[in-house]
């Protein structure tokens, strides 16, 4: 445990506002770090009766009324709380360091930071404090952002960052070996700041704020315009918020950003998961059996890295595409039931839980090394681990030998958490700068325009993840070739496709609006599409796409059901959709929870399809029911898509790939074969 840095701070306060809100202490809470206490106002114009009830109070509901909390001045608050303020030093010259390998989240700097796009944010973020990270967040405040700072990993804190972050005016409250308790303790502080006033904006990794605020905050959800994620493992999680209706806040899935998976997760996870086995272990690589469990972007990094260092690869999937994937790509593919009598050191990578168990790990060979680039502690069963170890062994800081009672040694490198974070730096400076540019703009794009997201997870525009690709180039030395006006025409691509925000100080995306608030906001260029011939999609309902334009709030397309066809049964994951019906005729089914219809659509219908609404339709007659949808926000994938029981039998073939071209043979034949029987009758 750090020693408490004795620095306090300075708080003023509106005497009017405390006039008229008083306050009252809570008891110290038992998990929080030397008692420091928390308050609370007694008086209160928003009082919701079962809204809001403290953790301590919640047996004696009669004696303390329940109240929602949206002003919290706190005299006894630290400004601070890292392991050794001494360290900054050294932490700026890392700092600075990051900053040369980072020439994206410093264009940004150049670009917004004179304009200070974020002045009003009161940012809370929970991200692993390196120094990567570091510059990112000196980044936001440049922007005009107030900045407060938890750490998502007890184990992955660099202190020397941390304290140079600190000695230049940010509250970080991080260390490294924090325990569970003090993580949440150190979460809880960056709730509120120095002005009583709580963060309006969530930067996150993991979900680790966003499911404080969820469950112990919901109050506050009101003044929050956004929050953005980083990672596979905490999208999952606000899907399931999403899924179950329990997610209050607009959300930007930062980890699904091009820019974002397929280079920090590929590339750099590859890179860092070599550093921490080799910090950690010392083992030398070549000749190794690893077994790989997950292939998804982290999994391919990893798997690319390994086998370049001479490791023989098996991988274990539930995803038959992945495991095609890495068949394909020459590495063993089996199950853990097999892979666990032969791997020499297991790599989990899937941001899942209970990849590695008691019984596998009583089967693994003697000194088998267990490693975690997932997500969490959940991916290694490290509680079954410390329950039946005859004895733990530490042997260096973060690695930990468990000997088992059937003679057998495990080596777990920093207690079961990711790795390449805790028994190394993390992912190289280069490819966090394309994250951390993605989480910039993310930002950005949540406060110029907040009011306009709707509750629900969305993604950054393509337009904007080829701009930040290009930020990157020149660095490299890359040179990008220009489209000719002939293949333009052939393409059908506009030869200056670039829209969204530029990160060049000459971009005319930028518009200064001449309204009263001053408010900076972003102006895509125009777009012009005509309606192609041709279907060139399938949904994954089965009906025929023709897809027209996306913005950043939405996507419009346009769906065709040739006669006498049935439609799957489906429903979305997050967006909202709005269906306007040109031509044939058909009937509609629609199912949330208990309620449940069946219309009859023609032209000039309209109806909606709202997050979690069960649907399926059909075609009346011998025309095709042709409709034109917007979803909102734009769709975001395969992934969107819920096969669900309808009430008719599907007659389409589920193609199940709404980003699949009609290159199946099989169904244009069916369709084909559909439209002569219609003609002949």
């Amino acid at each position: 445990m750090p020693d408490k840095i004795d620095l306090r701070r300075q708080n003023s306060i509106n005497s009017e506002f405390l006039q008229h809100h008083g306050r009252f202490e809570y008891p110290p809470s038992p998990s929080t770090p030397n008692g420091i206490k928390r308050f609370r106002r007694q008086e209160s114009q928003n009082y919701f009766a079962g809204e809001y009830e403290p953790e301590h109070y919640a047996d004696d509901k009669q004696q303390q009324p329940q109240k929602l909390v949206f002003f919290n001045m706190d005299p006894t608050k630290l400004s601070h709380k890292i392991a050794d303020i001494n360290l900054a030093e050294l932490g700026r010259k890392a700092l600075s360091m990051a900053e040369a390998e980072m020439p994206g989240v410093m264009q940004l700097r150049k670009v917004f930071g004179p304009k200070k796009i974020l002045k009003g944010v009161r940012l809370a973020g929970c991200l692993h404090v390196t120094a990567q990270t570091g510059v990112m967040i000196e980044t936001l405040r440049e922007l005009g952002a107030e900045i407060q700072w938890s750490c998502c990993n007890p184990l992955s804190t660099q202190d020397h960052v941390a304290a140079a972050l600190v000695k230049a005016g940010i509250s970080i409250y991080a260390w490294k070996g924090e325990t569970m308790d003090e993580k949440l303790w150190c979460i809880d502080q960056t709730i509120f700041f120095p002005d009583g006033q709580p963060l309006n904006a969530i930067l996150d990794d993991g979900c680790n704020l966003t499911k404080v605020i969820h469950e112990k905050y919901s109050h506050l959800t009101s003044v929050i315009h956004g929050c953005s994620e980083e990672t596979t493992a905490g999208i999952t999680k606000l899907r399931i918020l999403l899924r179950d209706r329990k997610l209050k806040v607009p959300v930007i899935n930062v980890n699904d950003s091009v820019t974002k998976s397929k280079f920090d997760n590929y590339y750099g996870c590859g890179e860092s998961l070599i550093d921490g086995i080799k910090r950690a272990t010392d083992v030398m690589i070549g000749g190794k059996v690893v077994v790989l469990i997950g292939y998804g972007n982290v999994g391919k990094g990893c798997a690319k890295s390994l086998s370049g260092l001479g490791a023989r690869i098996i991988v274990t999937e539930i995803d038959p595409i992945c495991a095609l994937q890495a068949a394909m790509d020459g590495y063993q593919v089996t199950t853990m039931a097999e892979a666990r009598k032969l791997g020499q050191i297991f790599v989990t990578a899937t941001g899942s839980t209970g990849l590695i168990r008691g019984e596998h790990i009583l089967e693994m060979r003697d000194m088998a090394i267990l490693c975690n680039i997932g997500s969490g502690q959940t991916e290694i069963d490290v509680v079954w681990l410390k329950e039946n170890a005859v004895k733990i062994e530490n042997v260096k800081p973060q690695v930990d030998i468990y000997h088992l009672s059937n003679g057998r040694a495990i080596i777990l490198p920093a207690d079961g958490r990711v790795i390449n974070l805790s028994c190394a730096h993390g992912n190289p400076s280069l490819v966090m700068s394309n994250s951390f540019s993605n989480q910039i703009l993310a930002q950005i794009e949540l406060f110029t325009k907040r009011g306009e997201y709707s509750i629900g997870i969305h993604t950054l525009p393509k337009t904007l993840d080829e701009q930040v690709a290009m930020a990157h180039l020149e660095y490299l030395g890359v040179k990008l070739e220009k489209i000719t006006e002939a293949q333009s025409v052939y393409t059908d691509t506009d030869s200056d496709d670039s829209s969204g925000i530029a990160l060049t100080t000459q971009s005319t995306s930028l518009i200064e609006t001449s309204t009263s608030t001053n408010q900076t906001s972003f102006i895509p260029s125009f777009q012009t599409k005509r309606l192609p011939i041709n279907p060139d999609a399938v949904a994954p309902d089965g009906s025929l796409v023709r897809t027209l334009l996306t913005t950043i709030g939405g996507s419009m397309a346009q769906f065709e059901l040739p006669p006498r066809m049935t439609s799957h049964a489906v429903e979305h994951r997050t967006v909202y959709e709005i269906w306007y019906f040109l031509s044939g005729q058909g009937e509609f089914w629609r199912k949330q929870n208990e309620r449940e219809e069946i219309v009859i659509v023609d032209a000039d219908i309209c109806i909606t399809i709202p997050v979690g609404t069960q649907f399926q339709f059909r075609t009346i007659g011998q025309k095709s029911l042709v409709a034109v949808a917007i979803t909102m926000p734009p769709w975001p994938g395969d992934s969107e898509v819920i096969p669900r029981e309808g009430i008719w039998n599907a007659s389409l073939i589920n193609i199940g790939n709404s980003s699949m071209k009609l290159r199946h043979s099989i169904y244009l034949f069916m369709i084909f074969v559909t439209f002569l029987i219609v003609k002949m009758f």
